[in-house]
């Protein structure tokens, strides 16, 4: 099996220990991997979860950070912007230049992305259907032509 090099893509959600972000950040995951095969996707909550840092909360910022340093796009979900942690994520993948989407965003992309590959496949498919009638066409329209140039001859 040859695997090719995938774009890792970072999932932020606010988090706070609760388990109902825990809940909507799986059901995000869920459906990012089963409609994207193109990207590796990772999400802090789903990595580091378990180990939830209350009384360091920096450390625990940090082993996030180290990971979104890994990843090639961040993409920000939920109520992103009264997150602690999503806004440092925020502003540490802004200072480092990295693609940040919001999540409606990537959706967005990835149902483009197989929009257009639908097409390219109906539009080949199209494509080799109108060549091979444009390719009996072209034949009565040479045996027409041929038929009129005999009928010139004979005059």
């Amino acid at each position: 099996m040859v695997f090719e090099e995938k774009e890792i893509i970072y999932v932020a959600h606010p988090y706070a220990g609760k388990e109902e972000n825990k809940e909507r950040i799986d059901r995000i995951m869920r459906w990012l991997i089963t409609h994207d095969k193109e990207h590796v996707y990772v999400s802090p909550i789903n990595n580091f979860g378990m180990v939830y840092f209350e009384e360091s909360y920096s450390e625990g910022l940090e082993i996030c950070l180290n990971l979104l340093e890994q990843c090639d796009v961040l993409v920000l979900c939920g109520e992103w912007k009264t997150s602690k942690g999503c806004v440092g994520e925020w502003s540490f993948a802004k200072a480092r230049n990295k693609d940040i989407y919001s999540l409606d965003e990537w959706k967005q992309s990835i149902k483009n992305r197989t929009r257009r590959r639908t097409n390219k496949v109906q539009y080949k498919y199209s494509t080799t259907r109108s060549n091979n009638s444009n390719r009996f066409k072209n034949k009565n329209r040479k045996f027409h032509g041929k038929q009129k140039c005999r009928n010139k001859d004979n005059m």
